[in-house]
């Protein structure tokens, strides 16, 4: 499947557990690394208890400023790159992504600089 990217999640996998850890792999580092997961294979049987075990992630995480402990996320590196992830974000809809989760502007605890909440596509 490449280095960049894939993960597949099993139908026999306990579908909870591995959504929490793919979301920690999406957002380690921010998801600046190679290793970085960028598209998930689920089994059909156990995508509905996975989407959901992902919501639950994304939905949990603190978003803001890295100097604050508290936050788990912080800003997109500037105005530029918040824009190419709409850009893609809106682009991914008009192919046919469906959003379960949609990463607003302006997101984060405090609402200010290039935050951007989670966003989480289904069947593209």
């Amino acid at each position: 499947m490449d280095s960049n990217g894939s993960a597949i999640v099993l139908e026999d996998a306990d579908s909870e557990l591995d959504a929490r850890m793919v979301g920690k792999s999406v957002n380690q580092y921010y998801g600046q690394t190679c290793g970085t997961i960028h598209r998930v294979f689920v089994g059909s049987k156990i995508a509905d208890s996975f989407i959901d075990g992902q919501l639950s992630f994304s939905e949990e995480l603190k978003i803001g400023f890295q100097a604050d402990a508290r936050m788990q996320l912080g800003t997109e590196v500037n105005p530029t790159q918040s824009r190419r992830f709409l850009t893609a974000q809106q682009d991914t809809a008009e192919r046919g992504g469906q959003a379960i989760l949609s990463g607003e502007p302006g997101g984060g605890v405090n609402g200010e600089g290039t935050f951007l909440d989670c966003t989480e596509v289904n069947s593209l």
